[in-house]
This record gives C-alpha cells, structure tokens and sequence, in this order.
C-alpha cells in the first residue's frame, strides 16, 4: 500500500483555479510544474510515474511503475498505465484500457474499451483501437487504421493506412502488413510476411500467410488458405475450401 496525496493548485490554468484540488500523487516528482499538466478526480500517479508538460490525468486512472504521460496526453476513466509505458502527442486512452510494458501510444491515437496494449507496441498517428482488443509484441499500428472487437494483432506486424481489422481477426508474423483500404474480419488469420492491401478483404475463415500477397478489390473469404508466393488481385473473388500456394490470380475461383 502506497500513501498518495491529495493535490491543490497553485495557479490558474485551464479550467483548474489556484486552490482547487486534485487527485492523488506519492511525491512531487509524480506531477511537474512546469507546463499545465494536472491530475483531477480521483486520479492517482504513484511510484516512479510521471505526468509532464501538458498532460491531464482525469477520473480514476492510475498511472504507477515508471510510466510517463506528457505532451497534451489525456488519460481517464479507469485506465491503467504502468510499467514503462508511455502516453504521448495528442492521444487519448480511456473507459478501462490497460497499457504497461514498454508500450508508447502517441501521435493523435485514440485507445478506448477493454482494449490492451503491451509489449513494445506503439501506436501512433491517428489509429484508433477500441473494444476488446489485443496490441503486443511489437505490433505498430498507425496512420488511420482501424482495430477493434476482439481482434489481436502482434509479431512484428504492422497496419497502417486506412486499414481496418475487427471481427475476432488476428494478424502477427515476422513482416506482416495490413494497409492502404484493406478489411480483415471474421475469424481470419494473417501471418508470417503476407501482405494485403489496396482494397481487398479477407475475412471467415481464411488464413493467408507466408509470402502471399492480397490486393487490389480482391475478395477472400470462407476456408480459404493463401500462401507461398501467391498473389490475389484485382477484383477476384475467392471462397470455398481451396488452397493456393503460387502463381497471381485475377479470375474468380470458386
């Protein structure tokens, strides 16, 4: 058990008055004063943990361990932020996410729900991860991707763009990469370098790995495995229960 003290302003800043009282921090090296950062509610900040800058910590969020929240972050809800994660730019993590490890959320990022986020993961510009979903390893997710319900993704992966992965999807492997338009939904698994873009979706059951590579308007879906070097594009509409492992396919199979 940790003794933690109440905070009370010392100057006007945003909507906070000199006098008005805050959350909780063990000592003053949790909270610094310079720039406008500020811990309210029933916010705590404890051990090592620092809040820097311009960041706010609202609601009852704790930040512990050696984790850092700076630049303009905003932290609330009954998010937890522990190990040596960071919290930075301009994101926003809220309602009952987890971050810890060596996990950075930054940029204009937007992490809410039950999602977790650990490892070496970073997420960054304006991505947003959301429900229950699962960002580890040292998964980057970034630009305006999208991930959310129960989707996982982790390796080395990487979704970027204006990709979208939902569903109960898991993407992960050594060089994988998800981006431009791309959907991976339903129970789908994408691993080991394969690459899906453009405009293409793979979603039920599908499963595309090694060096395989999905673009276009391609269209992937049910029991389908796609691996090797096979490339799908084009608007190519694949299903059933097939597998390809070579050659590029631009005519429906079926």
């Amino acid at each position: 058990s940790r003794t933690l003290y109440r905070i009370k302003a010392l100057r006007d800043f945003y909507d906070v008055k000199k006098d008005d009282l805050g959350g909780y921090i063990e000592s003053e090296n949790n909270l610094s004063h310079e720039g406008d950062c500020w811990v309210y509610d029933e916010a705590k900040v404890y051990y090592e943990a620092r809040v820097l800058n311009d960041a706010c910590i609202l609601g009852n969020a704790h930040i512990f361990n050696n984790a850092i929240a700076y630049d303009f972050a905003r932290v609330y809800d009954n998010v937890r932020i522990h190990g040596n994660a960071e919290i930075s730019g301009y994101a926003e993590v809220y309602d009952n996410v987890e971050v810890y490890n060596n996990a950075h959320i930054c940029g204009n990022s937007e992490v809410s729900g039950n999602a977790e986020v650990k490892g070496n993961s970073k997420i960054n510009g304006s991505a947003l991860v959301c429900c229950d979903t699962r960002i580890f390893d040292y998964a980057k997710i970034f630009g305006n991707a999208v991930i959310c319900d129960n989707a996982m993704v982790y390796g080395n992966a990487m979704v970027y763009e204006r990709a979208e992965i939902f569903g109960n999807a898991k993407v992960y492997g050594n060089f994988t990469e998800i981006f431009g338009k791309a959907k991976i939904h339903g129970d789908t698994r994408i691993y080991d370098n394969a690459k899906v873009y453009g405009k293409a979706e793979v979603y039920c059951n599908a499963m595309v790995y090694g060096d395989a590579k999905i673009y276009g308007n391609a269209i992937v879906s049910d029991e389908v495995h796609i691996c090797g070097d096979a490339e799908i594009s084009s608007d190519i509409r694949i299903c059933g229960n097939i597998k390809i492992s070579s050659g590029i396919y631009t005519d429906r199979l079926s």
